[in-house]
């Protein structure tokens, strides 16, 4: 049996006198998606911060793709990618630009840095905008830029934080 590429154990965070994270246990398979549901203020961000080394539990652990979240946070970083629910784009720069900054960001340099890009692009049908400035593209381009600074790297694990208010009120989102 492979370890898991998302390990989490006996996960607790306290913010002074506020508990937002009460021992919370999961793991994550290779190939599987999981999702984090809870109302406001449940610790859904919480979670993600300290399984993306931005945050130190209280207690517990967390590791992912065998980098220990509060020891190897910056392995860890470089390892996984993380789409928050207002991802920070720079609207002066353009497309190809940002996607270049933040694969540098993550250690990818040179050749295998424009093949990362390259991939992204296509993936994401990125190509045509690519010489846009981010602040002149839509909301749907801008949420493609937004996935693309995630995926430029080795990622074993990719997060996506986005609002369930905010996907119902997508033209065309149907629940199942």
């Amino acid at each position: 049996m492979r370890a898991p590429v998302v390990d989490v154990q006996n996960l607790v965070k306290w913010y002074g006198p506020r508990l937002a994270v009460r021992d919370v246990s999961f793991s994550v398979a290779e190939g599987e998606v999981i999702g984090l549901l809870g109302p406001n203020g449940s610790g859904k961000s919480t979670i993600f911060r300290i399984l993306t080394g931005y945050l130190v539990p209280t207690t517990g652990s967390a590791a992912v793709a065998g980098h220990d979240a509060t020891t190897q946070s910056l392995a860890l970083r470089h390892e996984v990618g993380y789409v928050p629910e207002d991802a920070p784009l720079y609207d002066y720069m353009r497309v190809n630009e940002y996607l270049r900054f933040m694969a540098h960001l993550k250690g990818l340099f040179g050749r295998s840095a424009t093949r990362a890009i390259g991939t992204v692009a296509e993936r994401l049908q990125l190509q045509a905008v690519a010489g846009v400035p981010i602040g002149k593209l839509s909301r749907g381009y801008r949420q493609r830029v937004a996935i693309g600074q995630a995926l430029p790297q080795r990622s074993e694990a990719t997060y996506f934080r986005r609002a369930d208010q905010r996907a119902r009120s997508q033209p065309g989102h149907r629940h199942p």
